[in-house]
C-alpha cells in the first residue's frame, strides 16, 4: 500500500517519465515503436465504463518529439489497429494500456501547395478491449448434442443461428448438469443447453451465463478461449472471480440481437455489488532496446463489493471480499485528496416487509365464518320464479321450468342469491375448530386471548388456488414439511357438502380449479364450480353445472315451486366446508435496530418486496385437506409452513450494511505514477479522510499535455473512488 509520506521511496522530485506508444495493424504482426504518436489521455475504467486513450499526431512536413529535423509524414487514415501504451511507475512495473483505434478526428492548419504538404492536427481516440465485447453478438446457440454420462464431460456443437434464452418461458432455456467443451484443443469448460427431454437440467445462475458466454462466444477469430493460448496467434483471455458471481439466482435473459457487453451490463451492475475490470500483462523491453513488447494476458477479473460475511437463508454465504487497499499521504506535496461524504441514505431504522400474510384454513358456514351472501327477500323472489305468472296452471311441467329460469337468471338481484358466501361482519378471526386464522405474530403459532388477529376485511380477499402442491404430504407439523417431492401443481380450494340423509358422510373431489366439487344426486349426477368472489369482501361463489342452483339448497331453508326438483333431493349449503387461501391485512417483517432512539423525528426507510421467496404461509391446524371416505377428513397438523423471517433478517442486515450506509466520492490527484492502487480494488482507509470509505477503485486517469520531448514530467495521475446505490433484491 503506497506511502507517500516516506520520501526514500517517493523524493520530491520525481524522475521524467516517458509514455511510449505502439501499434500493429493485426494481433499476429510484430509491434511498431511510435514516436510519432504522443499519448495525452489514458484512462482505465471499472465496467461498465470503457477504458480510453488519446493520440495526438501531427502530419505534413514537421518535426516529431526526438527528431532534430522535421520530415514529412502523412496523415493518418486506418483504423482498427491494435495500440499499446506504456509509461514507467513510481512504485512497480509499467503501466500498461491496451486497445485499438477508431478514426481520427482531423484538424487541417494548412493547405497543401506547390513547394509542402498539407498541414494538421489529428487526435485519435482509442477504446479498451471492454468495447470489443459490445461488438460481439450471440449467433448461435451451444448445446448437447447427445445424452449425458458422469464417465466424461460433455461434448458441445453449435446449432443455428438463434440465440436460445437463459431459463426461458414453459421450462425451456435450461442449462446442462456438466459442464463440457466444444473441442479437444480448449480447456475452458462451461455449461451449455440442455435439450428438452434431458433428465436432470438445471436452471442458469448468472455465474453459469457469464461462464457460458465467456467461454463459447468470446471474440477471438475461433470465439473461444484457450487454456494457455498463444498470445501472437490469439488474444490471450484470462478469466478470474467467476466465483464472486452470483450462484443462486436465475435470471431470464434473451439473448436475441444483443452483443455480449450488453448482456455482461445487465448482470455486472454497482447495484448488485459486483464489478468487473479489464487489464493487460505484458513484457515491456527496456529503454533504448529494439526488443518487442510482448502481451502475456489479458485479464477479466469479476469482484464483489461485498466486504462482509453474509448468509442468507436457502441460498448460503454470499461471496465477499475483506481486502482492499489505502493510502497514505497527508504530508506529501505531490499530492491533494478531495473527498465528498453522501450520508442522505443514512436512517435511524429500516424495515423490510414481504407479501401479505396468506393462511390456508378450511371454514364452515356459522354465524361467524361463512354467511350466505343474498338478501330473504330476493330468496324469497327466486323461490316463486315464474309461478305467479298468468297462467301458470295451464303450463307443462317443462314450460314452467323454462320460465323459472329465464325469471332467476336474468335477474340482476338473484345474481347472489344461492350462490354466493362470504365472511360476515360478526367474523370473530376464527374458523374451523375454533382456531385462529391468522397466526401469532410474536410466536408463529396459533393465536388466542390478546394475540387473536382480526382483520379488516376490506383488506382480505380468497385467493384462486392454495399454496400447495399435489404430491406433498401436509398432515404433519406444517415446519417439517417437505416441499421438494411432488409436483409445481398447486392445489385448487378443496370443497365438501355432507350428503343428504347420511350421517356426516362427506363428498370432497381434489380437482383442478375451475371444475370443483362432483356431487351426486339421486337421479343425477352434477358438479359444483367454487371459485373466489371479493366484490363484497372475502367470499365465495358456488355455481351449479348440470343441475339447477337450487341444488344446494335444502327444503327447509327454500321452498322452491312445483315446477323444481321433482323427486330430487337437495343438498345443504349450510353443510359446506372449504379449504381455502387467504391473503390477510399484515406483512411479516424484520425491523433493523429493533429499538428506536429516543428522538421525536425518526427516520425510517421501509422495503416492501412481494417476491414468493418472501411469502408467509400459515396452516391452520385441524385444516381439512382431503375427504378420504364417508365422514374421513384428512387434517393437518398446521403451523407455519413458510417463514420468511430469517430471510427478511438477513436482507434487513444486508440493507443496513450497504444501502444506508455513508457513500464516499474520493478523488486522489497526484503528480506520481502509482501502480499499486488499481481500478476495481477497494480504497478502505485515506489518511487525510481517517474512516473506512469502502469505495472501489472505478477510474484511473493519466493527463499528460503536449509537449515537444519524450520525458515528461507534467503528468498528472487522478484516482476516482466511488460507492453506489445497493439493490438488494437485484441481487439476490
Amino acid at each position: 500500500m503506497p506511502n507517500l509520506n516516506n520520501r526514500t521511496a517517493y523524493p520530491l522530485t520525481r524522475v521524467a517519465t516517458p509514455i511510449r506508444v505502439w501499434t500493429r495493424a493485426t494481433w499476429t504482426d510484430a509491434w511498431t515503436l511510435r514516436p510519432d504518436l504522443q499519448c495525452t489521455q489514458l484512462v482505465w475504467s471499472s465496467y461498465p465504463e470503457i477504458s480510453t486513450a488519446s493520440l495526438h499526431y501531427r502530419y505534413g512536413f514537421v518535426m516529431q518529439p526526438g527528431q532534430s529535423a522535421p520530415t514529412i509524414h502523412p496523415p493518418i487514415t486506418a483504423r482498427g489497429y491494435w495500440v499499446l501504451v506504456a509509461m514507467d511507475t513510481d512504485d512497480g512495473p509499467p503501466a500498461v494500456w491496451l486497445g485499438y483505434a477508431e478514426n481520427p478526428i482531423t484538424r487541417p492548419l494548412a493547405a497543401a501547395s506547390d513547394t509542402s504538404p498539407a498541414t494538421g492536427d489529428q487526435t485519435i481516440p482509442c477504446y479498451g478491449l471492454e468495447r470489443i465485447w459490445d461488438h460481439c453478438y450471440v449467433e448461435s446457440t451451444v448445446c448437447l448434442t447427445e445424452e449425458e454420462t458422469d464417465e466424461e464431460p460433455n461434448r458441445f456443437a453449435r446449432r443455428g443461428n438463434v440465440a436460445a434464452v437463459f431459463n426461458g418461458p414453459d421450462h425451456t432455456g435450461y442449462r446442462s448438469r456438466q459442464f463440457g467443451t466444444l473441442d479437444d484443443e480448449r480447456d475452458w469448460t462451461a455449461a451449455g443447453f440442455a435439450r428438452p427431454t434431458d433428465d436432470g437440467r438445471h436452471v442458469w445462475n448468472t455465474a453459469d451465463i457469464v461462464q457460458h458466454l465467456l467461454g463459447f462466444h468470446a471474440p477471438t477469430a475461433s470465439r473461444i478461449l484457450a487454456t494457455n493460448p498463444d498470445p501472437a496467434v490469439e488474444i490471450p483471455w484470462r478469466i478470474t472471480g467467476i466465483g464472486n458471481l452470483p450462484g443462486y439466482d436465475t435470471p431470464t435473459i434473451d439473448t436475441a440481437g444483443r452483443s455480449i457487453g450488453d448482456i455482461l451490463r445487465s448482470i455486472i451492475t454497482p447495484g448488485r455489488m459486483l464489478g468487473l475490470t479489464f487489464s493487460a500483462a505484458a513484457t515491456i523491453p527496456a529503454h533504448g532496446s529494439d526488443d518487442s513488447p510482448l502481451i502475456t494476458a489479458v485479464n477479466m477479473a469479476f469482484a464483489t463489493r461485498l466486504t462482509q460475511p453474509t448468509t442468507i437463508p436457502d441460498i448460503g454465504p454470499l461471496p465477499y471480499d475483506p481486502t482492499g487497499v489505502t493510502l497514505t499521504c497527508a504530508t506529501d506535496p505531490l499530492t491533494t485528496v478531495d473527498y465528498r461524504l453522501d450520508d442522505s441514505d443514512v436512517v435511524d431504522q429500516i424495515i423490510v416487509q414481504g407479501p401479505r400474510e396468506i393462511s390456508v384454513c378450511t371454514i364452515e358456514h356459522s354465524e361467524t365464518q361463512w354467511q350466505n351472501d343474498w338478501d330473504e327477500d330476493d330468496a324469497d323472489e327466486y323461490d316463486i320464479g315464474g309461478s305467479e305468472t298468468d297462467g301458470w296452471d295451464d303450463l307443462t311441467n317443462s314450460q314452467r321450468r323454462d320460465l323459472n329460469a329465464d325469471k332467476r337468471e336474468n335477474a340482476l338481484s338473484h345474481r347472489r342469491t344461492y350462490r354466493n358466501l362470504r365472511l360476515g361482519d360478526s367474523f370473530d378471526g376464527k374458523v374451523r375448530g375454533g382456531k385462529s386464522m391468522f397466526p401469532d405474530a410474536s410466536t408463529g403459532g396459533n393465536a388466542t386471548g390478546d394475540a387473536l388477529h382480526v382483520p379488516h376485511l376490506d383488506n382480505v380477499e380468497i385467493l384462486p388456488d392454495l399454496p400447495l402442491y399435489d404430491g406433498v404430504d401436509y398432515m404433519g407439523a406444517a415446519d417439517e414439511v417437505d416441499e421438494t417431492e411432488g409436483s409445481r401443481t398447486r392445489l385448487p380450494i378443496l370443497t365438501s357438502f355432507e350428503i343428504p340423509d347420511s350421517a356426516d358422510a362427506r363428498i370432497h373431489s381434489s380437482v383442478m380449479a375451475g371444475l370443483g366439487v362432483f356431487i351426486t344426486s339421486q337421479f343425477r349426477v352434477f358438479r359444483t364450480d367454487i371459485r373466489p368472489n371479493n366484490e363484497r369482501g372475502p367470499g365465495i361463489e358456488m355455481n351449479v353445472i348440470g343441475a339447477p342452483q337450487y341444488m344446494l339448497i335444502d327444503p327447509a331453508n327454500g321452498t322452491p315451486n312445483a315446477a323444481d326438483g321433482v323427486l330430487l333431493t337437495a343438498y345443504d349449503h349450510t353443510t359446506i366446508e372449504t379449504t381455502v387461501a387467504v391473503r390477510g391485512d399484515r406483512r411479516p417483517f424484520w425491523a433493523q435496530p429493533a429499538e428506536l432512539p429516543p428522538l421525536d423525528v425518526i427516520r425510517r426507510r421501509v422495503y416492501t418486496y412481494e417476491d414468493p421467496p418472501l411469502q408467509q404461509v400459515y396452516i391452520v391446524p385441524d385444516t381439512v385437506l382431503a375427504i378420504t371416505g364417508p365422514g374421513i377428513r384428512t387434517l393437518a397438523d398446521g403451523g407455519m409452513l413458510r417463514n420468511p423471517l430469517p430471510r427478511l433478517r438477513a436482507l434487513a442486515n444486508l440493507i443496513a450494511t450497504y444501502a444506508h450506509a455513508p457513500r464516499y466520492r474520493v478523488q486522489i490527484q497526484t503528480a506520481r505514477i502509482l501502480s499499486t492502487l488499481p481500478v476495481g480494488a477497494n480504497l478502505r482507509t485515506v489518511d487525510v479522510i481517517g474512516t473506512d470509505v469502502q469505495s472501489p477503485i472505478v477510474e484511473i486517469r493519466i493527463d499528460a499535455p503536449l509537449a515537444e520531448t519524450i520525458d515528461r514530467t507534467d503528468i498528472t495521475l487522478t484516482i476516482t473512488a466511488a460507492s453506489h446505490r445497493f439493490d438488494v433484491l437485484s441481487l439476490l
